[in-house]
Order: structure tokens, then C-alpha cells, then sequence
């Protein structure tokens, strides 16, 4: 699973962004090949927090090509390390990243219906 960096500490990354609450546009990185669509990624922001996020677009600017991800849930060092070393993980574990990724759709359905940014 690939690794986005963003300069914007954790408690700003739904104020910062410009795609509406929980979604952040990045720059391309030319170091790394592209991101698809849907594609899941970990979020490392500017206090070193990790994030579930989603590619929603690419974003086809041609000063700045980037990417709109929506971001999930916080996610604990260990959970976000397993996600970036790929293996293959226990079902148990599987069940828990299920878990988290739900609770983060849940706490932005909440923040949405309750008019939050």
C-alpha cells in the first residue's frame, strides 16, 4: 500500500480541505508511479498520524497534478504498518482494519449530518 505525506497536522486536515470535510488534495509525487482511483492508501500528516485514505480522483492541473483522497479513520502505528508491508493479513486482522474503516465512515457520516466541517 503506498504512503502520502501531507504538511497539514491532523486537526486541520478537515478545515484545509477544498474538497469538502475529510477530503485533501495532494501533490504527485514523481519519485512513485500513479495512483488509481479507488486505490487505498495510509496518510502520514504533519504530526505523524496515520490515516486510512482513498484516491478519489486525479486531480489533471497541469501547474499543480495531484490527487483528491478522502481520508478514513486514524490508524494506530501497527495497524498502518500492516497495511504498508502488503502481507497477506490474518483474518482476525483483516476483520480489524474492516472495523476501523467503518468506524471512520461512520464519524464522517456524523460530522456531515450534524453540518460539521
Amino acid at each position: 500500500m503506498e504512503v502520502v505525506r501531507v504538511d497539514v497536522p491532523a486537526a486541520e486536515l478537515a478545515a484545509e480541505s477544498a474538497g469538502g470535510p475529510g477530503v485533501v488534495v495532494v501533490a504527485r509525487d514523481p519519485t512513485r508511479g500513479p495512483l488509481a482511483v479507488g486505490q487505498q492508501v495510509v496518510v502520514v500528516d504533519a504530526d505523524g498520524e496515520f490515516h486510512g485514505g482513498v484516491v478519489l480522483a486525479a486531480v489533471d492541473d497541469p501547474d499543480e497534478p495531484g490527487y483528491r483522497l478522502l481520508l478514513g479513520a486514524r490508524l494506530p502505528a501497527e495497524l498502518a504498518a500492516q497495511r504498508i508491508a502488503d502481507h497477506d493479513v490474518l483474518p482476525e486482522n483483516a476483520r480489524l482494519h474492516e472495523v476501523v474503516d467503518l468506524l471512520g465512515d461512520l464519524r464522517r457520516a456524523m460530522r456531515d449530518a450534524s453540518g460539521e466541517s
